[in-house]
C-alpha cells in the first residue's frame, strides 16, 4: 500500500512513453490503419452494389435509383468515418509530440517524479484516446456495413420480385391470332 502513495520517477516510464508514442505515430500516418474503418465499408459497399447490378438483365443497372440510394446511403457513412479518421489522427499526432516533449524533459531533467495520479494520467492519455476512436470507427464501420446489406438485401428481393412480375406479366399478354 505504501508504495502507492510514494512518487515514481518519470524516468521509470521512458520505455512505456517511447511505446506508446511509437503505437501513436504508425496509427496516425500508416494509411492502412488509420483508414482501415473506412476501406471496410468501400469494399463492402463495393460488393452490395455488384451484387444489385447483377440482378438486373438489362439497361444501365450502374445509374438505377437503387444503386445511387445505396451508393448515397454508403457515402454518408463513409464521411463520417472519414471524419472519426481524422479526429482520430490529429489526437493521435497531439499525443506524439506530447509524448515527444516528456521524453525530453526526462532527458533534461532524469529524477523527476511524478504522484500515482499523475502516472496514471499520463499512461491513460497516451493510449485511451485515440484507440478509443480508432475502435469506436471499427464499430460504426460494421454497423454501416449491416445496415448497407440489410437495405441491399431488401432491393434485390424487390428487383428480382419485379423482374419476375414483368416477365409473368409479358407473357400472360401474348396476343391470340
Amino acid at each position: 500500500m505504501s508504495s502507492l502513495i510514494e512518487p515514481v520517477l518519470l524516468n521509470d516510464f521512458a520505455p512505456f512513453l517511447s511505446v506508446a508514442m511509437a503505437i501513436n505515430f504508425v496509427s496516425s500516418f500508416w494509411d492502412g490503419v488509420r483508414n482501415k474503418a473506412v476501406n471496410n465499408l468501400d469494399s463492402h459497399r463495393d460488393s452490395f452494389i455488384s451484387e444489385l447490378n447483377a440482378v438486373y438483365t438489362s439497361g444501365d443497372s450502374e445509374r438505377s435509383e437503387s444503386v445511387v440510394n445505396l451508393s448515397n446511403e454508403a457515402e454518408t457513412y463513409k464521411q463520417k468515418l472519414s471524419w472519426l479518421s481524422i479526429l482520430a489522427t490529429t489526437i493521435s499526432v497531439l499525443v506524439v509530440i506530447s509524448l515527444f516533449i516528456l521524453l525530453a524533459w526526462i532527458g533534461f531533467v532524469p529524477k523527476q517524479e511524478l504522484t500515482v495520479a499523475q502516472a496514471m494520467l499520463i499512461t491513460s492519455l497516451s493510449i485511451i484516446p485515440s484507440a478509443l476512436l480508432r475502435a469506436y470507427g471499427t464499430y460504426y464501420s460494421k454497423i454501416s456495413v449491416n445496415k448497407l446489406k440489410i437495405k441491399s438485401e431488401i432491393m434485390k428481393s424487390a428487383a428480382k420480385a419485379a423482374i419476375q412480375d414483368n416477365q409473368q406479366a409479358a407473357y400472360k399478354k401474348s396476343p391470340k391470332k
